[in-house]
């Protein structure tokens, strides 16, 4: 799975995210980890948290919510749906991928 480049055919977060069968959130999330998704809002976010805002506090400032501004920086831990996931990611898959088989 490659995001990035997806992006770059499609062109849209909605195609990328029902190609690779994750929210819309996941992608754009993706894109920023990546410098390949910029927009005004995503920005301020950025320009805000590297002045050592909290998100909380940014969410205040530019009033909208702690979710969205979260959407708009980078992954801190690792990439949703890596080619290289941690030893948890991997556990997580596989308690998952059991919860499917046994529906």
């Amino acid at each position: 799975m490659d995001i990035v480049k997806d992006y770059e055919h499609l062109g849209s977060l909605r195609a990328v995210a029902a190609k690779n069968d994750i929210s819309e959130s996941k992608v754009k999330k993706t894109l920023i980890s990546h410098g390949a998704y910029h927009t005004e809002l995503g920005d301020k976010i950025e320009k805000l948290h590297k002045k050592g805002r909290t998100i909380k506090e940014i969410a205040e400032i530019l009033n909208i919510s702690e979710k969205t501004v979260n959407v708009y920086l980078p992954y801190q831990k690792g990439e949703y749906k890596s080619d290289n996931p941690t030893e948890n990611a991997i556990r997580i898959r596989k308690c998952r991928n059991k919860n499917k088989e046994s529906e």
